[in-house]
């Protein structure tokens, strides 16, 4: 989760000359919608780590079942929505819907196979989802004060976000 989160939060910081090199100027205007879709792809990363388990135990019924469902609101909500907020409906659904797809894998995992998800592992999916879709409003409309910012914000989370495990790769065990 830390890289991804990294790779989408840097996407994030850098949207507008990554747009402007990639892109036409059509697409400057597309720049709003970023935030909540780099959410809802960092959600959906940490999403596809606590559905592993469902699959590995052979619940396929119940991984079908919330896949389903989470499909379904990401569409109820994308037609609901669009008549009131227009095509930000769009990447809102998708990010409440990876919102479901996380939360209800997380509680499958928990009630159904008795695999507890710690509060620090918890704390790094919160932290994952959240920064790509907070530096991609810093690179709406960066000035080089708020992209220092940015850069520090991304190099903060990523400390945080690194499992303590990592403290001790590349040491030599007596």
């Amino acid at each position: 989760l830390p890289i991804s989160a990294i790779s989408l939060g840097l996407l994030g910081l850098l949207e507008r000359p990554i747009l402007h090199l990639l892109f036409t100027s059509q697409f400057k205007s597309s720049s709003v919608y970023l935030p909540l879709m780099l959410v809802g792809n960092s959600v959906q990363a940490a999403g596809w780590i606590t559905g592993a388990p469902i699959l590995g135990c052979g619940k396929v019924r119940t991984w079908l079942t919330l896949q389903i469902t989470g499909a379904v609101l990401r569409y109820w909500i994308a037609v609901t929505f669009l008549p009131q907020i227009g095509i930000q409906a769009i990447p809102l659904s998708f990010a409440v819907g990876q919102i479901f797809d996380l939360t209800a894998s997380l509680i499958v995992c928990s009630v159904q196979l008795k695999i507890m998800t710690s509060r620090a592992d918890l704390a790094r999916m919160a932290v994952s989802s959240v920064v790509p879709g907070g530096l991609a409003l810093i690179g709406i409309s960066a000035t080089p004060a708020t992209f220092c910012i940015g850069v520090v914000i991304l190099a903060a989370s990523a400390v945080a976000m690194a499992p303590s495990q990592a403290s001790q790769i590349g040491r030599a065990h007596v």
